[in-house]
């Protein structure tokens, strides 16, 4: 167990935020204590006129060695005035604090921002307003992510969850309130490092010591929107008799996301005094509770049949509090918080662990272009076929090749593909993720954590190969398919810190290693024997390049070897790139070569381009991609169904391509492409937003939801990576 001063980082960190009751603080007595782990701390403690006490006065500890560490005063429980902090192995830090928040520039060491150079920083004491005027969220931004103290509150402005991050992570001390005032010991309650829940707080934590615990007070209700169907469903559900079944209607109408404000109001209001109260409760908790996360208990267990009154109350008050924390963003609640217990990914258990900051940083890396404007008629054009995507997705998360139409209403889409789920349900996510626009993209939270869980639910977690368990939905391309959700898995752990994305992702990174050819590249064939083809190859490099922008780690000899193989398939003179020959055509069905002839299009030249700047060249001195942008420019996007010209796959990579080269090679490129795909988006009934996979040499296997997602994701090229060496 770390020593306090390291396990607290919030003494080290700004971090002491005490609930104000308004009472007075009056008295005081010295208190100077040496813990068991032989950290000292001596500090002045006042009482309230409830009797309780709570810090006020000076403030000074010492480490286990004996050396002074942390010199302040508090206010009524919260840091104020002048404050001198000592990390271990970092010199003094000076700087100020109002009212339990850092105020004005410190000196942040350099051992804390690992990479940085001793600069002054100045600290933003910032504010999340909700839509009812009310506070949800406080603390101090560093470069515009959140670091240091943070406070979130609940609707009716009691604290929710208050600790310190670092550079975005949970670092330090978190206490988790219930929504009666108390501190819960377990459930995210804890001691963090680097993001993960590494043991229980001490009990003279301070603020457990000293006032956290205060008086309870009776949970105010959580604000549900007016729903008739929910709330008759609700209703009927905690009337039935104790031995009686729900009406399976009801059920279905109480157990989605929306109803569990209105279910844990009814929750908190039972009267658990009674056996019948008791068991009502237990009954929610199996029939409504444990679905809508996905099956799982609380972290720290659920409602036991004959348990006491006050226990069954505290798993009430828990499972609210799990609502509050996670309940308002899908990711967490649909993907993180079930999977991470399941997966057994994160110690401890805790939910913070997969709850990203309160100000959701803002993309960077490989994907801080992502807030990029486009025109309204772009626009309009990805919101419709994203639109399409989530409409016809499945409950289980898939985005199914052949059976999206049974989600159709009111009439039936066409256009059935075959077999490709896992690496359709992959673009489909990538499409999800890369919406420039972040209020749709919140809004597509819940099917983008849907596709993402059904990626992973579809992993095999021994060898780590992404593949429909089902052999009616199975390809035989699994390293393709595997390539392609590793992109999405890893972008989603870039842009939501979810620990059990990254641990798939790792799972993945390790079958792809496995299964590249001695010293080369990718196939169809596992285990590696055969033929390399682009096509496998690319889509494994982008799945490979993304987990290391993910913060995976990756063989640097698989982008060697990859980049060897890539380098023999372009012709030096022309700079083409072939599917299995030096400057060959793309790769085509033979049935399909009349109708769409390979040399109208330049797909396997453009997905090498796409994988070649993202292992590292330079557009402005590479000569295979300048090259390559001559071949594309050459093949501009042309919707003219006679001539053979029409390759989504092409549009898409193609897309991505020139954008990297940037300039007046990419104008024209995205003007041809707007020419071309926007006018043929599909614009009445079901089939609004998506696009008829006929006239794509790729339709018949992928279907209308392959075409679909593979054109926005060429629409959404502008934002989706960063242009090498901005």
């Amino acid at each position: 167990m770390k020593r306090w001063s390291d396990r607290s980082r919030c003494c080290a960190s700004a971090l002491v935020l005490l609930p104000l009751l308004g009472a007075a603080v009056v008295g005081g007595e010295t208190l100077d204590e040496t813990f068991p782990d032989g950290v000292r701390v001596r500090c002045e403690v006042g009482a309230r006129a409830d009797g309780s006490r709570i810090m006020n006065g000076p403030y000074c500890q010492w480490d286990a060695g004996g050396k002074k560490v942390c010199i302040g005063e508090y206010r009524s429980g919260e840091r104020h005035g002048k404050w001198q902090i000592k990390l271990e192995g970092a010199e003094w830090e000076t700087g100020a604090y109002a009212n339990g928040f850092r105020d004005g520039p410190w000196k942040p060491s350099a051992s804390r921002l690992p990479g940085k150079k001793r600069v002054f920083d100045k600290y933003a004491v910032t504010a999340q307003v909700d839509d009812r005027g009310g506070k949800s969220a406080e603390g101090c931004l560093l470069d515009g992510i959140p670091h240091d103290a943070w406070v979130l509150y609940r609707e009716d402005g009691s604290r929710l969850l208050e600790g310190a991050y670092q550079r975005g992570i949970p670092e330090g001390v978190w206490l988790a309130y219930l929504p009666d005032g108390r501190v819960d010991p377990l459930l995210i309650t804890g001691v963090y490092h680097d993001g993960r829940r590494v043991a229980d707080v001490a009990p003279w934590e301070p603020r457990i010591r000293f006032g956290a615990a205060a008086a309870t007070r009776a949970p105010a209700p959580l604000p549900a929107a007016s729903d008739p169907a929910i709330e008759s469903a609700v209703a009927t559900i905690f009337a039935i008799e104790t031995s009686a079944q729900a009406a399976q209607e009801a059920v279905v109408h109480a157990r989605t996301p929306r109803a569990m404000p209105h279910v844990l109001n009814a929750l908190c209001a039972l009267d658990l005094s009674t056996e019948d109260g008791r068991v009502k409760a237990d009954v929610a908790e199996e029939l409504l509770l444990k679905p809508v996360f996905a099956g799982f208990d609380l972290p720290c267990g659920g409602i036991t049949r004959g348990a006491s009154e006050e226990a069954v109350r505290l798993a009430v008050l828990r499972w609210r509090t799990m609502w509050e924390v996670a309940g308002k963003e899908p990711m967490r609640l649909l993907l993180d918080v079930p999977l991470a217990k399941a997966m057994r990914v994160c110690a401890g258990d805790s939910a913070l662990t997969m709850i990203a900051p309160p100000f959701a940083a803002p993309p960077g890396g490989l994907y801080a272009t992502r807030l990029g404007a486009r025109d309204k008629a772009h626009d309009e054009a990805v919101a419709a076929g994203l639109d399409w995507l989530a409409r016809h997705q499945d409950d289980d998360g898939r985005v199914s090749c052949s059976e999206f139409s049974a989600r159709c209403k009111p009439n039936h889409c066409d256009g059935k593909g075959k077999i490709y789920d896992v690496g359709v349900t992959a673009l489909a996510a990538l499409a999800f993720l890369g919406d420039h626009n972040a209020e749709r993209r919140a809004a597509y939270g819940e099917p983008l954590a849907r596709a993402l869980r059904f990626l992973m639910e579809t992993q095999d977690p021994r060898t780590g190969v992404i593949q429909s368990s089902n052999k009616q939905y199975r390809s035989d391309e699994e390293n393709l398919e595997t390539g392609l959700a590793l992109m999405a898995l890893s972008e989603a752990a870039a842009l939501y810190h979810s620990d059990v994305c990254r641990a798939a992702v790792e799972r993945g990174v390790r079958y792809l290693q496995q299964t590249r050819k001695p010293g080369k590249a990718w196939g169809n064939e596992n285990p590696a024997a055969g033929e390399n083809n682009m096509t496998v190859t690319g889509f494994c490099v982008l799945g490979l390049a993304a987990a290391r922008e993910a913060g995976v780690q990756v063989d640097p000899e698989a982008f060697n070897g990859a980049r060897l193989f890539i380098d023999e398939m372009t012709d030096g003179d022309s700079w083409r790139t072939g599917w299995t020959q030096r400057g060959g055509s793309s790769s085509r069905l033979l049935s399909l070569a009349e109708k769409w002839p390979p040399d109208k299009t330049e797909a396997m030249t453009a997905l090498a381009m796409v994988c070649r700047v993202l292992m590292g060249e330079d557009p402005a001195q590479s000569k295979a991609l300048r090259g390559g942008a001559d071949l594309l420019r050459k093949r501009l996007p042309l919707w003219s169904v006679e001539d053979g010209t029409i390759d989504y796959f092409y549009w898409m990579f193609g897309a991505h391509a020139m954008w990297q080269m940037g300039g007046e090679e990419w104008d024209r490129w995205n003007k041809e492409l707007l020419a071309a795909v926007i006018k043929m988006q599909q614009q009445h009934n079901c089939e609004k937003g998506s696009w008829d996979p006929r006239y794509d040499p790729w339709g018949e296997p992928g279907g209308r939801a392959y075409a679909t997602a593979a054109l926005v994701l060429a629409l959404e090229a502008s934002g989706r990576y960063a242009r090498a060496g901005s």
